[in-house]
């Protein structure tokens, strides 16, 4: 084949493939599902929880509710706290409820599952992940304590 016919077959194939992006996009916008957190549905709540220590209110929060409180008071890549509803301070922050004995705690980044309780140890990720059969048992001792000053 000479170069030529080459070149215009090679221009086909990338207006045809320019075309199918532009159909592809044209398609998706107009489907109604703008995605964010406009699509977010209500109805799953969140457990928050006040750092202050005099305070250490502990409250549920509609998850999208949630989600705009955090995009409208965000600075950069910072979480924003939430004002607590009984204090007043701007200090509480997204928790997790212990399945087993129910005291309400932050996640912490640790080597460790994410909600494993700092109180009784337990793990809701661990027993999902047990029943699955996933991977070995890690022991279910509480997280340290953190040192008083």
């Amino acid at each position: 084949m000479d170069e030529g016919k080459k070149k215009l077959i090679m221009i086909v194939i990338i207006v045809a493939c320019i075309a199918a992006a532009v159909i592809i996009t044209v398609a998706t916008q107009r489907s109604g599902d703008e995605g964010g957190i406009s699509s977010i549905q209500s109805g799953k709540m969140f457990w928050i929880k006040c750092r202050d220590p005099k305070c250490e209110n502990t409250w549920q929060m509609d998850n999208k509710a949630y989600f705009e409180y955090i995009e409208k008071n965000r600075e950069g890549m910072v979480v924003p706290g939430i004002v607590c509803p009984k204090c007043g301070q701007k200090d509480a922050y997204r928790a997790e409820k212990c399945g087993k004995c129910g005291f309400v705690f932050e996640r912490v980044v640790t080597n460790d599952v994410a909600d494993r309780c700092p109180k009784c140890g337990y793990s809701a990720m661990e027993e999902l992940r047990k029943n699955a059969g996933g991977g070995a048992k890690r022991p279910t001792t509480p997280a340290p304590a953190t040192p008083a000053k």
